[in-house]
Formats: C-alpha cells, structure tokens, sequence
C-alpha cells in the first residue's frame, strides 16, 4: 500500500515583518519633485514595487484594512464600509467600524498567535489586544517595546496622509508635509529595528490601502428616493419612514430595500438612477448590479451600487434643496470609496529586506495578496484567502 505523502509546511524566509500602511500613499509620489521621501524611496529603490495594488470595493480604509489584515473580501470579512447603517433612520451611522469582533474571517495576527509567533500592533484597525502581544496608538512607546521583546510580526497604520488629503486637497502643502512626516517616521521605526538587532532579518512591506480623487460636487441620491415617493420625511426633513434608502461610501454607495425581497421596488429605483445615469455630465459614472456586486465581493446586503461620475462623490444627504451641488471646499476636496479599478484609486506597494529580491518590478497585485504573502515571509499558511502569495518579488528557499 502506498503511503500518503505529507506535504511540508514551508520554510520561513525572514524572521521578522514589519508591515507600513500609510492611507494615500500612490506610486506618483515617489516621481514628485516637491516631496522628500529619502527613507520611502531608498527602500523602493532597493526592493521590490508594485506598480499598481488594487483595493477593494468601496476602496475606503476599514474595508481596506480588513482586507489586508485577512486577505478576504469585505463580503466575505464583513467590514463593508468605513461607517455602519442605521436601519432605523435608513441612512450612514455616525458609528464606524472598528470592533475586533465584526471581523469574520482569520485575521493574520490570530494565524501568527496561533503559531506562537510574537506580534505587535501601532494605530492598527480591529487589534484584539488578547490576540498580540502588545498593542498601542503611541508608535514611540510602541518602538521601545519592540527594541526589548523583538516581535515576529508588527503592524503599523499611518493615516495622517488620508486625512490631509481629504481636509486640504491632492497635492496640498498639508498633504505634502504629513507625507513627508511619515517617511521621517519610517526611518524611526528602521532605527529601533536596528537596535533591536533585527536588520538583517527584516522584511519591510509598505502598502497604501486606497487612493484619493478630487471632489468638485455632490450628488444626494435620497433626495431623488424621496421625491419618488420612497423616502417620507418630516417637518425638520429627517427620515421617518423609508422603502429604499441610500448607504453612501463617499465615491459610491449602495441601494438599500427595506425590505429586501421587494424585487419590483428595486427595479424601479434602478430604471429610476439608470435614466439619471443617461443625462449628459451626469453624477453617476455606472450602477453596478447584484450580480456583479457578488463577483467583486462588496456589500451582498445592497441591491446595486451607484457610483459617482469623476468630480462627483455621493452622499446620504436629504434635508438640502438642491440633487446637485458644488462642494466649495466646504465637504472635503478629495475623496475615496469608488471601484478600485478606477486609476485614482490605485494605492503603492513596496517590499524591502529579508527574503525580498532586489530591484524588482511587477505591474499588479491586490489588497488580498498581502496577508498571503505575510504568511509566506514567516513559514505560516492562512486558513483561507482570496489572495495569493506574491511570489515575483520573494526570493525562494530550497530545503537542504
């Protein structure tokens, strides 16, 4: 009787990952001659890039981030949007999501707990602080833990850039300064990694969840539900009964049925935002159905997606007069939350250090390769992902 062969865990490549993400950080930032990027760019230069990491749809941060930490879908890990949905009021919550336990898929911190593998987490969305060893916002007091315990595994979230982006503009001297703040804070994190002597045993993998695009105006698609006759509202404007409601992610949004199952009212709001879509410079760039919803694993909940035209984001908003409306810098210059396939929504990837090659250029990868390739780097293997190991930029290692 032959003998059934077992397959062997794979060999770990690195001893230790250290994982950036800078919210807004694109490849075009590295061509600029108006930012200083030394500590960003030396390590680009001697590693490995990725022109092009496509994010998930909507292309927000929470979404992204679970995505990264999971290598899952947000239909699949449930974090679909940045903010929640209020059912009662049928519009966006002010709550976001953050709660460790609305993660519904192995995240790589419980894969390297299990493994017995130390890990440390800076301003990372949905730690559980059982599940790593240490876990704090304050990336000083994080660093002088990590020279004394030399993690395995850390996780760090900047996203000073996003916010500056979406207050001042792309391109904006505040964009530009925290931009440049980070790279400063790159060769921190670099410096406590050399005293903690773990240098030579480092990968540094740097990702940007999503991009950003300007904003000129917004469209307020619940205002076109109400005087559809899907939305009542009261004397102050706010909702007090809805059929079909608006859940906006900025860039897009996706259409609610109260009642899910009312196929015909989901029809004719779709007939309704397609003769919109027609109009010329219209607010929505494509609406996006059910059926494809399931394909690129977003919000299974929504009965289709519109998505806003370039210029355009969309909004919740219905207590204002007008469907349309310029922005003035009053709601934001820039925005994210639109299909990642969009150019602007196109983040940056770069790897660096132990088991990295040098000089390497790949043209594209997603957001669910990079707990995948976290997992290679160590000798782990996830549970489940949608993504797959980015293997053209790891340099492999034969078993003696």
């Amino acid at each position: 009787m032959r003998e059934k062969k077992v397959q062997e865990k794979p060999l770990p490549l690195t001893s230790c990952v250290v994982l950036i993400s800078i919210d807004g950080l694109r490849n075009e930032d590295f061509n600029n001659p108006r930012l200083n990027l030394p500590n960003l760019k030396s390590r680009r230069d001697r590693g490995s890039y990725v022109l092009n990491i496509e994010s998930v749809y909507p292309s927000l941060s929470l979404p992204a981030h679970a995505t990264i930490a999971t290598g899952m879908f947000p239909s699949d890990h449930g974090i679909i949007s940045d903010w929640k949905f209020d059912e009662k009021t049928g519009t966006r919550s002010e709550e976001f999501f953050g709660d460790p336990g609305e993660i519904k898929a192995e995240t790589i911190w419980q894969t390297t707990k299990r493994a017995g593998i130390k890990t440390a987490a800076i301003n990372f969305p949905f730690i559980n602080p059982a599940e790593v060893d240490y876990a704090s916002p304050d990336l000083n007091k994080a660093l002088a833990w990590v020279e004394k315990n030399r993690p395995q595994l850390i996780l760090i979230r900047f996203d000073d850039l996003g916010n500056s982006i979406q207050r001042a503009g792309i391109g904006s001297t505040a964009a530009y300064s925290s931009l440049e703040k980070i790279d400063a804070a790159v060769k921190t994190i670099s410096d406590s990694i050399e005293r903690a002597g773990l240098t030579d045993e480092t990968s540094f993998l740097i990702v940007s969840s999503h991009g950003y695009a300007k904003v000129e105006q917004e469209f307020r698609p619940n205002i076109v539900l109400a005087k559809k006759g899907f939305i009542t509202t009261g004397d102050k404007g706010m909702i007090t009964n809805w059929i079909a409601s608006v859940y906006s992610s900025s860039g897009s949004a996706a259409i609610y049925l109260k009642d899910a199952r009312n196929e015909e009212a989901a029809k004719q709001i779709e007939n309704i935002f397609e003769e919109i879509h027609k109009q010329e410079s219209s607010p929505i760039w494509r609406i996006i159905s059910k059926k494809d919803i399931a394909k690129i694993g977003a919000d299974p909940r929504a009965s289709f997606f519109i998505e806003a035209a370039p210029g355009f984001s969309i909004s919740d908003g219905i207590t204002e007069k007008k469907i349309t409306e310029k922005v003035n810098g009053k709601t934001g210059q820039a925005t994210s939350g639109y299909s990642p396939s969009r150019s602007e929504m196109r983040g940056a990837f770069i790897a660096a250090g132990k088991g990295i090659k040098s000089k390497t250029q790949i043209e594209y990868a997603r957001l669910t390769d990079i707990a995948p390739t976290i997992a290679r780097l160590l000798g782990l293997e996830l549970k489940a992902s949608r993504g797959h190991t980015i293997s053209e930029i790891l340099i492999p290692q034969n078993r003696k």
